[in-house]
């Protein structure tokens, strides 16, 4: 949009051209953590290396965003927003090339290199969020999120797809992220993608801001939230296959019904993000998702573990968006700095939070390791039962 006329937004309909371009952005980097568990088998194989070897990748690529989280802000700040998603885009062409190397170590550094990609888009989707929609950003961020959950259901289809087909799983993991990076750059290349907004500009006094003491305790949300969304993605299908005695493709289907609550949860429910307190929308959602847990957890019959794990990604669904426009409202003339400390959190959260559960796995048993989960929810219900800081503030 240009800084007299009418937003673009406005123009295009409320969401316009550049927010439907950061849900496609969104969608990339939803591909490319969640397909990566689908290719670890077939890459272990053709490696010959140790499971272990190939599981490394997952957490590299989550190193990248705790790179950015920790340093990723200031570059922002230097370059602009609009050229800080063409270099998320270039790194994820580049590093999505190099994972299709077939070496060990140069697919692992292509998983560090993509996932610096991703988390630049990460980082700078909330304050383009606030930028084009004000008070709206809220529903916007669940809107993105939805949208990547759903990547997040069919990148391992279209994966085990491309393998099915004997095409490779290059076919199904490399070829549509670099289509879709590719198809993302061009857009960004024309004029009305980057145009500036008033409202991006940066606070005038630096140290007006909140001292980082004062967001910690509402950034503590960030991996709480993320730490239990992700201890059911990744160790969901072997509960199942422990509890259940399934096979692994049987036991692998809890994923698809964890995230499918997920998606559902995040395109039905960002509507709320409009009507409702953030805290009250994360408060809501911790209790639901407790109640879709403890069936997961405790029921002996599959078809009823699966209700719960729907009713516990539905629960989840909102609460990182929420969670993160709690964060933003304590400084709202800052949006960059919580934007920052949330990529932050977020990495930190998918990169321990399960590796955590699997070494305690490990000495008491998947079932009772599994309680980590409800332990994360009722930590943030109780840090969230008083209204803080911000909570009574638009956007």
């Amino acid at each position: 949009m240009s800084g007299t006329g009418a937003p673009a937004s406005a123009r295009a309909g409320w969401r316009g051209t550049e927010t439907i371009l950061l849900y496609v952005m969104y969608l990339i980097g939803s591909w490319g953590i969640n397909g990566i568990g689908a290719v670890l088998l077939p890459l272990q194989t053709e490696l010959d290396v140790a499971r272990a070897d190939v599981a490394l990748y997952p957490t590299l690529y989550s190193s990248g965003l705790v790179a950015v989280g920790l340093a990723g802000g200031s570059l922002v700040r230097r370059i602009g927003s609009h050229r800080s998603l063409v270099l998320a885009m270039v790194l994820t062409l580049v590093g999505i090339g190099l994972m299709a190397v077939p070496s060990q170590v140069v697919i692992g550094l292509g998983a560090f290199v993509f996932g610096v990609g991703g988390a630049f888009v990460t980082l700078v989707m909330p304050v383009r969020a606030g930028a084009l929609h004000g008070a709206r950003a809220g529903r916007v961020m669940t809107e993105a999120n939805g949208v990547g959950s759903a990547g997040a259901i069919v990148a391992p289809l279209v994966v085990a797809a491309a393998l099915a087909l004997s095409l490779g799983w290059r076919v199904g993991y490399v070829v549509p992220i670099a289509v879709g990076a590719a198809a993302v750059l061009v857009a960004l290349a024309r004029p009305s993608s980057h145009s500036p907004t008033p409202r991006e500009a940066l606070p005038a006094d630096a140290e007006a801001r909140l001292p980082l003491r004062a967001l910690l305790g509402r950034w503590a949300d960030i991996p709480l939230c993320v730490g239990a969304e992700f201890s059911l993605v990744f160790w969901a299908a072997a509960a199942w296959s422990e509890w259940h005695a399934l096979s692994a493709s049987g036991a692998a289907i809890s994923v698809a019904v964890f995230l499918s609550g997920l998606a559902l949860g995040r395109f039905a429910g960002s509507p709320l993000m409009d009507r409702h307190p953030p805290r009250h929308i994360v408060l809501a959602g911790a209790g639901v998702a407790l109640v879709g847990f403890a069936l997961f957890w405790s029921l002996p019959v599959v078809w009823g573990s699966a209700a719960g794990l729907f009713i516990a990604g539905m629960g989840i669904a909102l609460l990182f968006p929420a969670s993160l426009t709690r964060l933003i409202r304590i400084d709202p003339s800052d949006r960059e700095r919580a934007s920052q400390l949330s990529v932050l959190g977020l990495g930190a959260a998918v990169a321990l939070a399960p590796l955590v559960l699997a070494v305690v796995a490990d000495w008491v048993g998947i079932r009772w390791a599994y309680l980590m989960v409800p332990a994360f929810l009722v930590v943030l219900v109780a840090k969230n039962l008083r209204p803080g800081r911000g909570d009574h503030e638009p956007a």
